[in-house]
């Protein structure tokens, strides 16, 4: 004995089929493209890296050295005058890409932060800071402290999904499943009305 369905039966099922998978099936679909690869996102470092490497740091100016400079390397530069003592100085700060982005003249006392760039960097572009002391006819040292914002990106074949990838792909999977369910229910129903046909 061999059962067969009838042509009706077998349009009645691809319709079931249709109505009750595709929507996990295109759900499924979606969240597939908020799958991305290439290279990373932003990962922020926070840090600090000198010449020499050492926090905080002590410049000093004289009649024997006028003039100090400091090097530092990194993508955006918090930098803190935490103290100055001796006697007032002047104060430069230049990058790679700019000559001068502060300058104090005469000074004797600084409390304020500075940050540059003031966008939050976005890119690894990270470059040289140079902070340069001059002697103004007294002795004196200053007190830095500083730290850097890095934005790094990793390169390669890495893989990461949107915020909403979880929600939309647990969503398929609970509609393939409820569909499974119903399909069965479906066929199981179709057989018991219409029984099969006998050849």
């Amino acid at each position: 004995m061999v059962i067969m369905w009838s042509r009706r039966e077998i349009k009645v099922i691809f319709l079931i089929v249709f109505i009750t998978l595709s929507p996990s099936l295109l759900t499924l679909a979606y969240s597939q493209t908020l799958i991305h690869s290439g290279i990373g996102p932003v990962r922020w470092w926070w840090g600090g890296m000198t010449s020499p490497p050492s926090l905080p740091i002590s410049i000093s100016v004289n009649n024997s050295v006028p003039v100090a400079t400091v090097t530092l390397h990194g993508e955006q530069l918090n930098l803190y005058i935490t103290n100055i003592t001796g006697g007032n100085v002047s104060i430069q700060v230049s990058c790679e890409t700019n000559d001068s982005i502060l300058t104090l003249n005469q000074i004797t006392d600084y409390n304020a932060r500075f940050v540059y760039p003031t966008e939050t960097p976005s890119s690894n572009n990270d470059q040289d800071f140079n902070v340069t002391v001059i002697w103004e006819g007294e002795n004196a040292t200053i007190t830095i402290d500083y730290f850097f914002i890095m934005a790094i990106h990793i390169d390669g074949n890495v893989i990461w999904t949107s915020p909403e990838y979880e929600l939309v792909y647990t969503s398929g999977i609970h509609l393939l499943v409820g569909g499974l369910v119903v399909l069965i229910v479906c066929m199981t129903y179709i057989r018991r009305r219409w029984g099969p046909l006998q050849y």
